[in-house]
């Protein structure tokens, strides 16, 4: 293509195949806060695989943000599956919990079932 890649954030030359945790670390960084989303599609950049940086707004972009989309959904996926299964056991729980607390009151007005 020959063009320079540009910063989607700031417009400034980026620099290329640059290695996330090692540029986070030069701009004087602790190397265990290294945690960037990345300024073009907003997924995690994982801080040891290559990719674009831009030194100005000090952020960094996948070299191919399809294929982190590609990477991530099935994750994703995962993720809200067990969000809602998680979901069902509340609500079935809260379910039973009333569902139990209604016998109660029902028992207790019940002249028999209380002993009077």
């Amino acid at each position: 293509e020959g063009r320079a890649a540009r910063c989607p954030r700031c417009g400034q030359a980026a620099m290329q195949e640059v290695s996330c945790t090692a540029q986070h670390e030069g701009w004087g960084r602790p190397w265990n806060t290294c945690s960037y989303l990345c300024a073009k599609c907003s997924l995690a950049v994982d801080p040891h695989a290559r990719c674009f940086g831009c030194s100005a707004c000090k952020c960094f972009w996948h070299a191919s943000c399809s294929a982190a989309v590609a990477e991530a959904r099935p994750a994703r996926a995962e993720a809200e599956a067990e969000a809602r299964a998680e979901a069902r056991a509340e609500a079935r729980a809260k379910a039973e919990a009333r569902a139990e607390a209604e016998a109660k009151s029902l028992i207790a007005q019940c002249g028999e079932c209380s002993g009077n």
